[in-house]
């Protein structure tokens, strides 16, 4: 956004400011109003008595939208009731968040609560009821003199115009249909529908075409910012135009469809709605779902409604061959350049390695993919030149101004890398006595040493800050280091820079010898085990020298059992999606760092529903063994502490390790589940081995819960229990009734929820065999190695199911910065991700693996302008002056 537009919406929003501030008194208000409706009837052409069409179905204010909301979530609403609740709801904020409500997306929150806005210190602002009554009489005397006005001449602004047609395309009023012709113009709201065996092209007044399938109804409204597009039947082919602010919406009765500048189709019918994506992205909602479509995407609104190829939902347009040129032209550009950049074949050997300083606590090595992004780039730009499909939707969306710029960084880069090895590799260093507290060294091979001199020296003269690089001729006689500056040293075949030239001769010494001191550093070996089983981008510390105490100190972390950590090493594979961290210990891991049981089988996930929108797994060492060592360890040296919990246990009447403890065994699991109610719902499993222990330490702990709630004078609570087909389910309850949580104990389970019918979910979810690991995501991300089982997992799916909806809830006024702020992070957790941990006897294996949409690719840098599928391929579209959709 321009300053100059920055200032303009500033004083547009300081002069709105000052006009609400202005509430007229009741009087005035009344006043106006009748003004206004006294108008409306001497203006509005009133149909003669005998000529009168039925009174249509209205929905006078937001209580009657409100109490439709569940008809209309659950589809069995009327349709005229449907459309003028659909209309309601996207005008008004209030009713909005109902809707969102009521499917289940928020919290339930009263419709007036969105209009009562209160000023600083509490006090009611002058943005008043009685200002936004005197709105709501004009607004609704407004619309209901459009409501009357529904002949074909009414005055509604022109919203599109015929383009051409293939059949016949009519205008559907109460008074009838009319045909229309090519350059006809279409309304605001008036109802077109093409006839049998009929098709239509229309252009939307943003630019945007539509295409018509025969028999297919819809009509358009425009808001302040966005358009939509009201499909009541039929299929439609939109290619969305640019915009620099608002969406184009395509609504139908049970999804909703958010784009721009994208190509795709929506085929509405009996038996639901089928979104297709031919280019480009886009939201769609249905339910209590949002999902984002890439090219060649594509969902379905029902069961019954299965996916078919997304060239044979197209294929009824007059631009089908288009279409499904477009679809091969990506599906093969896409298939070329992920072939180019997978090339790259992970590394075996270094010998950088041996040359890194003896110092070196930290180690990253990264590949030189200089020229494999460049010969990416390469075949993208082959490709758009040989494909008028592909080069004429680039040029029409907008994309592709900045590609000199683009060029010009990959050339540049090609450029250095042309003289390097395959792998640079990043040394950071421990302070020693006598050099810089701490330092960095970059080494890497080089294959024309007097050409990179060159290069570099030509490089340096044509930068304003070329002085901040300092190549140094001889090692043996380093300047005197500032810390300001990079030096640089380039050898026969080897080049290295630090800020602390020192070690420039250090490293120059170690290329002489055939390698340093670093050789005989256990970190080393550790290393060198790393690159023989093949390594991509590989990061290490050693955390013995890391976090090792001063002498005479003990150690910050002793009885954690990371105390004997010896070295931690990072990989990722980007042709994997996935990364790796191992964390070695210098003997059979201990305290906190041993709880965590080997791999093993875990039944709890078989109680989490394929729809989880996420969970976390763990199995620990017996419970037994884990309470003693809390009891021996941690509270050992602190008296207070065991006499506490000596006195809770007495008062209690259960013993921590007998009761609780033995009880349990060493399994467990939580997870987040789509909303049954306003909010989603949590489900707690684990392993229990003795029940009615377990039952007898829960009525003791919550009866001393509630005589300490009732002695603050608050509800007490209690636990009531009822016994239903042999099965008993138990509730936490207040005295006033309300459910904390719901539990019950099934096949050598504890399965509890937030409520009675996230339990029960549950179970139905074990019975039937539909759980997490039926997940086609979930599936998709488990790792390809020896390990049948996990030792702990955590999988999330949160950020593609509730981003869209944070988005729309952040650009709400009624927001607080930090409930802002932590929407904000919701939305960052789009990506879908698995992580897990291997747990072995000397050592912690951790590892994650992304979709993917959330990967970091290689290909982002080629700046394809959104034109490929997932994988971000699409990443630099910004770049090139597109832009994604988002949620309203």
């Amino acid at each position: 956004m321009s300053r100059n537009s920055q200032d303009l919406e500033t004083r547009f929003d300081e002069l709105l400011v000052d006009l609400v501030a202005d509430t007229p008194d009741d009087a005035t208000v009344r006043a106006a109003a009748d003004r206004v409706w006294a108008r409306l009837q001497a203006e509005v052409p009133q149909a003669a008595p005998e000529a009168a069409a039925p009174a249509p179905t209205v929905v006078r204010g937001c209580a009657d939208v409100v109490a439709a909301l569940p008809a209309f979530v659950a589809g069995e609403l009327p349709a005229a009731q449907a459309l003028l609740v659909q209309e309601h709801t996207r005008e008004c904020l209030g009713c909005r968040r109902a809707l969102l409500a009521a499917r289940g997306q928020i919290s339930a929150a009263p419709v007036a609560e969105s209009w009562q806005h209160t000023g600083t210190a509490g006090t009611r602002s002058r943005f008043g009821r009685r200002f936004l009554l005197a709105a709501a009489a004009l607004v609704g005397a407004v619309g209901l003199g459009g409501l009357l006005w529904n002949g074909w001449g009414s005055a509604s602004a022109e919203i599109a115009t015929v383009q051409s047609l293939d059949g016949g395309l009519y205008l559907v009023g109460d008074g009838g249909t009319r045909a229309l012709r090519a350059g006809d113009a279409i309304a605001e709201g008036q109802l077109v529908r093409t006839g049998q065996g009929g098709s239509a092209v229309v252009e939307l007044t943003d630019g945007s075409r539509v295409e018509l399938r025969e028999r297919s109804e819809m009509a358009v409204r425009k808001g302040r910012q966005d358009t939509t597009i009201d499909l009541d039947q039929g299929s439609v082919i939109v290619e969305a135009a640019k915009r620099s602010r608002g969406h184009l919406f395509v609504d139908t009765a049970d999804c909703r469809v958010a784009v721009t500048g994208t190509i795709f189709s929506v085929n509405h019918g009996t038996k639901g709605s089928r979104v297709s994506v031919i280019e480009g992205q886009v939201r769609v909602e249905h339910g209590q779902k949002e999902e984002l479509l890439q090219p060649g995407g594509q969902v379905t609104t029902r069961v019954g409604l299965t996916a078919i190829p997304v060239a044979s939902e197209v294929s009824w347009s007059r631009n089908a061959d288009r279409y499904a040129a477009l679809l091969a032209e990506i599906a093969s550009i896409e298939q070329e350049i992920r072939a180019t950049l997978g090339t790259t074949a992970p590394r075996t050997s270094t010998r950088l390695l041996d040359l890194a300083p003896a110092e070196t606590v930290l180690y990253g090595a990264v590949p030189n993919i200089a020229e494999e992004v460049s010969e990416a780039r390469r075949v993208f730009q082959d490709k758009l030149a040989e494909s008028p499909v592909l080069s004429g939707l680039l040029a029409n969306s907008g994309a592709g101004a900045h590609s000199q710029e683009i060029d010009a960084l990959i050339a540049r880069a090609r450029a250095w890398g042309a003289y390097l090895g395959p792998e640079v590799v990043v040394a950071g260093l421990a302070s020693q006595p006598g050099r810089d507290p701490d330092s960095t060294v970059i080494l890497a091979e080089v294959e024309n040493a007097a050409g990179f001199r060159n290069f570099v020296a030509a490089e340096l003269a044509g930068e304003p800050n070329g002085d901040r690089l300092v190549l140094v001729d001889d090692p043996a006689a380093p300047p005197v280091g500032d810390n300001r500056h990079l030096y640089l040293w380039i050898g026969d075949d080897l080049a290295v820079a630090s800020p602390n030239p020192s070690y420039l001769t250090e490293v120059a010494a170690a290329a002489a010898a055939g390698g340093s001191a670093f050789r005989d550093q256990a970190l080393h070996a550790t290393l060198t085990a790393a690159y023989a089983e093949g390594v991509e981008w590989l990061f290490a510390a050693d955390l013995e020298r890391l976090i090792a105490p001063a002498a005479g100190t003990p150690p910050g972390n002793a009885h954690t059992g990371f105390e004997s950590a010896r070295h931690v090493v990072g990989r990722w594979s980007e042709a994997a999606g996935a990364g790796t961290l191992d964390v070695t210990f210098d003997g059979p891991r201990h305290g906190i760092a041993g709880w965590l049981a080997a791999p093993a089988p875990m039944g709890s996930l078989e109680y989490v529903g394929s729809d989880a929108l996420g969970f976390a797994a763990l199995l620990s060492k017996d419970p037994i063994e884990i309470v003693d060592e809390f009891l021996g360890t941690f509270l050992a040296a602190d008296a207070g502490a065991r006499q506490s919990l000596a006195t809770v246990q007495a008062e209690l009447g259960i013993d921590l390790r007998q009761d609780l403890a033995a009880a349990l065994g060493g399994e467990f699991a939580i997870a987040l589940e789509p909303p049954l109610a306003p909010k989603p719902g949590i489900k707690l499993i684990a392993e229990v081995y003795d029940a009615g222990r377990l039952q007898s330490s829960f009525e003791a702990i919550i009866a001393r819960l509630s005589a300490e709630l009732e002695a603050d004078g608050k509800p007490g609570l209690a636990i009531t229990s009822e016994t239903s087909g042999g099965r008993t389910m138990h509730r936490v309850t207040n005295t006033a009734g309300t459910v904390f949580a719901a539990y019950t104990f099934h096949d050598s389970y504890l399965v509890a929820g937030s409520s009675p019918a996230f339990v029960d979910a549950a179970l139905a979810t074990r019975a039937s065999g539909t759980d997490v690991t039926t997940n086609p995501k979930f599936r998709q991300m488990l790792p390809a190695d020896g390990f049948s089982d996990f030792s702990a997992m955590a999988f999330q799916d949160v950020g593609s199911r509730l981003g869209p909806l944070a988005q729309t809830l952040i650009s709400s006024a009624e927001l607080t910065s930090d409930q802002r702020s932590a929407l904000e992070a919701a939305t960052r957790l789009s990506p879908t991700s698995l992580a897990y941990v291997y747990a072995g006897e000397d050592r912690l294996t951790f590892a994650a693996s992304l979709g993917a949409e959330g990967r970091f690719s290689l290909a982002s840098l080629l700046g394809t302008g959104g034109l490929t599928s997932p994988g971000g391929l699409g990443a630099l579209l910004a770049l090139e002056g597109g832009e994604t959709p988002t949620a309203e």
